[in-house]
Order: C-alpha cells, then structure tokens, then sequence
C-alpha cells in the first residue's frame, strides 16, 4: 500500500486491465440472510436476500436506505452512517407488501455480515471497501472479443474412419456457418478470453 490509511494500492503493484471473467456467480445461501451491496441506476444500494432466482442470477433483497457519502477520500475512519427500512420508493417492485423490495444482479452485488438493532443495520465491513469491491464488478466497457481459429479438419486426425466419425465431420461442416457458439466445461478451459484458449472434452 502507498499510503497506511488511504490504502492505495502503489502504481507498481496495480493491474494494467481487469478481469472480466473473475466475478462471483455462484448461488447465495438464502439460510445465512446475507447482506448485500450493490450498484443500480448509478446509487448504492443496500439489501438484505429474500429470494434468490438463479436461472437469471438475480436477488430479491428488502431495500434499506443509507447516507453513505462514497466521496469521502480516506478508508480509515470512515464516518458513522444511518441504515433504516426503506418505507417505499420508486425503486420498489411492490414483491412484499408492507416491505420496499427490488431485485438486483447476484454478479454485480458484494456480500457481508450485517447486524440490526433498534431498526437500524450496522455493517460489520468497511463501506468503502463494499463500494470499491462491487465497482470493480462493472466494468465500464466490454473487451475486444479474441479472434480463435477454429480447423474442420480434425476429425479424421483424431477418429478412425467410421460412422460416428463421418457424423462429427458432418457436424464440423455445418457449425463453419455459425458466428457465435456456446461453450460448457468442466474447469478444463484454459488462458480464457486470449487467442490462446484451449478446452479439453470428455
């Protein structure tokens, strides 16, 4: 770090790009009642999980309203903050009644341990560093996709001449007029999202 406080990260040490492909998707423990913050329409939302729906991998959370002021320059002290239920806003999906609830992103949220008292919800983290985790989750724009050659002509190199061979070169040669493809593996993928990137099959 550059600075004890601050906790700036030296100019030597810091990343030249982000990774894209290094996001939280997995599915959150609705049992544990995780806090959340994440970004939407340009404001710092704070949550507590009520429904989680994984085909779209987003979160219905309990809206709370706060006073962060995510323009204070130091990490440490931060200022105390207020955190109450939010009574309704036009942000509210109308999901509960009686409750102020929306549904955002799971990719783009950071969780935490919260805990109420008196109406009120204090945060067992820094809200900085929940603010710098979660920006670092949207990235500003999206990287040059990586050109990958793809050959039609390993079928025959890697199969001996059969039927299911000649179906899988059948297959090679309809995909070559395809443009885009879906991929699923295992964890066997390899330098994803450069030219190098290579996938094992089983």
């Amino acid at each position: 770090m550059s600075h004890s406080s601050s906790r700036i990260i030296s100019s030597s040490f810091c990343p030249t790009g982000y990774n894209p492909f290094a996001y939280q998707i997995s599915s959150i423990n609705k049992s544990l009642k995780p806090w959340l913050l994440t970004s939407y329409n340009n404001s710092i939302i704070i949550g507590q999980v009520r429904k989680t729906f994984r085909q779209s991998n987003t979160i219905s959370i309990t809206h709370w309203q706060h006073d962060i002021d995510s323009s204070y320059p130091n990490c440490y002290p931060l200022p105390s903050i207020s955190c109450k239920p939010c009574p309704g806003c036009s942000l509210n999906s109308n999901r509960i009644s009686n409750h102020c609830t929306l549904e955002v992103s799971s990719i783009l949220s950071t969780q935490f341990f919260g805990r109420k008292s008196n109406n009120q919800l204090k945060l067992n983290a820094n809200y900085i560093d929940l603010i710098q985790s979660t920006s670092i989750k949207n990235p500003p724009n999206i990287p040059p996709l990586p050109f990958i050659n793809i050959t039609d002509s390993l079928t025959s190199l890697l199969f001996y001449n059969n039927t299911a061979s000649s179906n899988l070169l059948q297959i090679a040669l309809a995909n070559k007029s395809y443009k885009q493809f879906t991929f699923f593996t295992d964890g066997s993928v390899k330098n994803l999202g450069t030219e190098q990137c290579t996938i094992g099959i089983g």
